[in-house]
């Protein structure tokens, strides 16, 4: 119980600060995998409609409930138009840090966290990302003292 509320008041804390203006973004540190069950899964694909592949981090913990979504879409704004109308958050960007960023920043560790939440501490912090920008930081993806910042957007429903 103490810890449940130790962590809501760091998490009401983090949404404070995000919520005062979404021009700070969100930095989400994790270690994804390409297939399982439960954990972080990562499905990258490409195709023409998008400039860059187009990356989906399923969090799944069935055995608690948890499902979360973060969506990477940059899309190739040309063919983009040719089926609907091309909105402001349809390209998300990619940057590319000397790991040493890594210390001008506190990311959320959800390797760290998510094996502690309830559904309803995932579906809080979830709820304090809507409207921010986000960036997922995969450990997986750290090569030559350089890590991917990969800007998501975070969706409300699941599957």
């Amino acid at each position: 119980m103490k810890k449940a509320i130790i962590f809501f008041v760091v998490l009401i804390g983090f949404s404070t600060l995000y919520a005062q203006s979404s021009t700070y973004p969100i930095y989400i540190i994790l270690s994804a995998k390409t297939s399982g069950e439960d954990g972080i899964i990562k499905v990258s694909t490409n195709n023409k409609l998008f400039k860059t592949p187009h990356i989906i981090y399923f969090i799944d913990y069935r055995s608690k409930g948890i499902h979360l979504f973060f969506e990477h879409n940059n899309f190739n704004t040309s063919e983009l138009s040719k089926i609907r109308k091309v909105k402001a958050n349809d390209q998300k960007e990619t940057l590319h840090k000397s790991t040493s960023f890594l210390k001008t920043i506190a990311p959320i560790d959800l390797d760290v966290l998510l094996p502690k939440w309830t559904k309803e501490q995932a579906l809080a912090f979830r709820d304090s990302l809507q409207g921010k920008k986000i960036y997922i930081i995969d450990r997986n993806e750290t090569k030559n003292k350089q890590i991917v910042l990969v800007e998501v957007t975070c969706h409300k429903s699941a599957w």
